[in-house]
């Protein structure tokens, strides 16, 4: 059913509007479906069609994304294994936007990445005790967008700056066509 309606939105209302997409995908399974259904659609696309996010699937899973000219959303959920870096390592830098996904998909002490991160804030430990200026305690937030960059910088041995400014102008270049 899932399939079914979002094949339909592509084809009835998505790609009449030219607007970009932003398609999460966090299986193999999902990213055969999703890309077979908009390989059957890539005529309707548009020129630069959106960022599958949230994405930790294969290497060959990501190109075939990037073929149809998808940018790859990274969150910490992408940066969970050491399979999941190895494919960081080796996408195309005009093709990475990062994302925190909040309130979702930080980056625990747990995921493989972690090791790369350098910045913190101050916390609370329950949301009914946030401060102004402090972060919930296991909640992803807006500010944690730096440790995915220091997280994709630092397994790709690329400088932290260098990769925003790159990721900055790709995220740009999909959702803000026609802004400078």
């Amino acid at each position: 059913v899932q399939l079914k309606f979002f094949e339909r939105q592509l084809v009835e209302l998505a790609a009449p509007l030219g607007l970009p997409f932003f398609l999460h995908c966090r299986t193999g399974e999902a990213a055969q479906d999703l890309a077979s259904i908009l390989e059957k659609h890539v005529a309707r696309l548009p020129e630069r069609p959106g960022a599958v996010h949230s994405f930790d699937g294969s290497l060959e899973d990501a190109m075939r994304f990037v073929k149809l000219g998808f940018c790859i959303g990274l969150n910490g959920c992408s940066l969970r294994t050491q399979e999941n870096l190895e494919v960081v390592k080796q996408l195309p830098g005009e093709s990475i936007v990062i994302e925190t996904d909040a309130p979702w998909c930080g980056i625990k002490a747990t995921h493989a990445g972690h090791k790369f991160v350098r910045s913190a804030w101050d916390e609370v430990k329950k949301p009914e005790k946030w401060e102004d200026g402090k972060c919930v305690n296991g909640r992803c937030e807006p500010c944690h967008l730096r440790q995915v960059l220091e997280v994709v910088a630092g397994c790709r041995g690329e400088d932290v700056e260098a990769l925003a400014a790159q990721t900055t102008a790709n995220a740009r270049r999909i959702f803000f066509r026609g802004r400078s």
